[in-house]
């Protein structure tokens, strides 16, 4: 037969044993354990306690440096961009357009609406030709109006 002892189980133990440990346990948990105190780190870090102004004004400049340090560089990133996208080809490029070039490029195009608009009278309107004028007996007789008109316009045009 084996003397060996078996480790006594929690059921087996009387009521008043059981009793008397559970009161231990809440003894054991009750009981203050010296912990480090943190309230006081926790506290400044939210911004509750108070700080010497030398550290306060440490901190705002710092603050204050990394503001215009971020701003700084979104700065030089927007250049940079800038600067790319310049030079890409995606970006639109200015017409050669001189004034020069300008006034005379608009009066070509209102010769040319003026020319069209002549054109168009002269189609409306019965020609010469169709139209059997009377025979003049002067000798030095005036050229037909539209004739006399399509060359007064042009020569206002071509000393433009």
């Amino acid at each position: 037969m084996s003397h060996h002892r078996h480790a006594p189980d929690r059921f087996d133990e009387p009521e008043a044993e059981r009793s008397r440990f559970d009161q231990s346990i809440l003894n054991r948990l009750s009981e203050r354990v010296g912990a480090p105190d943190l309230t006081r780190p926790i506290m400044a870090r939210l911004g509750y306690m108070h700080v010497s102004p030398a550290v306060a004004r440490r901190r705002r400049i710092g603050r204050w440096t990394g503001r215009a340090g971020t701003l700084l560089a979104a700065v030089m990133a927007l250049a940079v961009g800038a600067e790319i996208y310049r030079h890409s080809p995606m970006a639109r490029r200015a017409a050669d357009t001189t004034l020069p070039a300008a006034i005379g490029r608009d009066l070509q195009r209102h010769h040319n609406h003026v020319g069209t608009v002549i054109q168009t009278i002269r189609m409306l309107a019965p020609s010469p030709r169709q139209a059997a004028p009377e025979p003049s007996t002067e000798p030095d007789s005036p050229p037909p109006v539209d004739e006399d008109v399509n060359r007064s316009i042009a020569a206002a045009m071509r000393w433009v």
